[in-house]
């Protein structure tokens, strides 16, 4: 409170260049850059706070010391790291503290400018050129697969169970074969040996399918409870078990809460597939083969997390991404149960009812029957 503004209006331009001109504006940029008003400390508070900093570097010396006399090439490293880590440590200090300089004024030290670091993180968190290229050019694919009228609903012909599965088959192979259609125009994927893209697809894929279901949703005539009731209406027709019904309960919830915490975001999503394909391991089948290029693989689903995390932060905020990725993470992770289940509940009908011959190639795979 004892500093004021040098022009009275408390909005001085505060930069790199100008951080020496109004001290209380530059304090004022300090607390809402998140710096705590209790940690500008008295003089008393201060002088023991040096007391016990010099007290630590002491201890610090000495254990450097002592690694000195049973190894010299060890000592060596550990004084220099006891050294780093000292000079950060006051650095901070003095960032967080020292605070008091010619007559009763606050300036922080000037060790570590406050700035520049502001600057770093936020440039850190900054989507770069290429990464907004490549995140268009996901997004544009994703669109010019998923986003057509034609694939907002495929009527199942529930005339019998026999005819309901092959015709479910059917509409989930052409859904199939634009999920492949848009991985290949991802170079990550395309560049990959022919066998690891064959071992992601037969694996990975099914999992997927709600993700589309998440994007064609239409929350304002709710067409997934409306599908549900007439699914509930043939359920005798069909004979199918409680069991299926379960399931696809489990998986309806699972889309909604995709909705929810995406909120139907097509860049989510199509940032969210890749990462998806790339997962090895995803349907949790312990017959799933090694990859032959398993680093690849990992490098290219770093590079779309990190572009996930970069975009999050960017249309959220910190806090708020935390919150949606976790809540994602929990959803993936009851995802690759409802999906097993789902994938070995069809796999015994197509099977027990001898219709697998009458089974697209791709969905015998898909559904791991051949």
């Amino acid at each position: 409170e004892k500093l004021s503004c040098l022009t009275g209006e408390g909005q001085c331009s505060i930069s790199y260049e100008m951080r020496r001109k109004c001290q209380r504006c530059r304090l004022n940029r300090c607390f809402t850059m998140g710096m705590r008003k209790d940690f500008i400390l008295s003089d008393e508070e201060k002088e023991r706070r040096k007391k016990r900093l010099e007290e630590n570097r002491n201890i610090s010396s000495k254990r450097s010391s002592t690694s000195d006399s049973n190894n010299s090439l060890s000592s060596t490293s550990i004084s220099s790291n006891s050294q780093s880590f000292s000079q950060t440590f006051d650095d901070i200090d003095h960032l967080l503290m020292d605070m008091e300089k010619y007559n009763d004024q606050i300036l922080i030290d000037e060790t570590i400018d406050l700035y520049h670091i502001e600057d770093k993180s936020l440039e850190m968190e900054m989507l770069s050129h290429q990464d907004r290229l490549t995140i268009e050019n996901v997004q544009s694919s994703f669109l010019s697969y998923f986003q057509n009228e034609n694939m907002q609903c495929f009527p199942i012909d529930a005339t019998d169970h026999e005819t309901a599965l092959i015709s479910w088959s059917q509409s989930a192979n052409q859904i199939a074969l634009r999920f492949i259609s848009f991985f290949r125009q991802i170079d990550e994927f395309e560049s990959l040996h022919a066998d690891d893209r064959f071992i992601l697809i037969k694996y990975n894929l099914l999992p997927l399918f709600p993700i589309f279901k998440c994007f064609i949703y239409k929350p304002i005539n709710n067409s997934y409870l409306n599908e549900e009731n007439q699914i509930n209406e043939k359920h005798q027709l069909l004979m199918l078990s409680d069991q299926s019904i379960d399931i696809r309960r489990t998986l309806i919830n699972l889309v909604l809460s995709l909705v929810n915490i995406t909120e139907q975001d097509p860049i989510l999503l199509s940032l969210l597939l890749p990462i998806l394909i790339f997962s090895q391991g995803l349907s949790m089948n312990e017959n799933e083969p090694s990859l032959k290029d398993s680093l690849a693989v990992n490098r290219a689903q770093n590079y779309y997390t990190k572009l996930l995390w970069k975009y999050s932060i960017n249309k959220w905020g910190e806090m708020k991404t935390y919150k949606h990725i976790t809540q994602l993470l929990t959803v993936i992770f009851q995802l690759q149960l409802a999906t097993k289940k789902f994938r070995e509940f069809f796999r015994f009908q197509y099977i027990k009812s001898n219709t697998v011959d009458k089974v697209t190639p791709l969905m015998q795979t898909v559904l791991h029957i051949s």
